[in-house]
């Protein structure tokens, strides 16, 4: 089980690690910066249309930024700024 912590690169490095992206073509790992932050998508390749992933990744790299970073700032950015998407918040990952 993955312990998601307050150090946003080691999460996405462990994410990455868990689900083998290097090893898995059909595992996409998508970096997005806003112009304060970063966020990085996960998604398995052929579950998502390609038009409804683009229209949300055009959406996300318009946003100002991706919240404030600090407790509960995931789950005020699903419930404020994401378009009706399937989203879950997690703070640990079982992979």
């Amino acid at each position: 089980m993955l312990k998601i912590t307050d150090n946003y690169d080691d999460n996405v490095r462990a994410f990455s690690d868990a689900l083998r992206v290097r090893e898995n073509f059909d595992v996409i790992e998508r970096r997005l910066d806003s112009k304060t932050n970063q966020a990085t998508l996960f998604y398995v390749d052929g579950l998502i249309k390609g038009g409804e992933l683009q229209k949300l990744l055009i959406y996300l790299v318009a946003l100002e930024s991706f919240g404030d970073g600090g407790r509960g700032a995931a789950a005020r950015f699903k419930e404020k700024e994401l378009p009706d998407v399937e989203v879950d918040v997690v703070t640990d990952a079982r992979i």
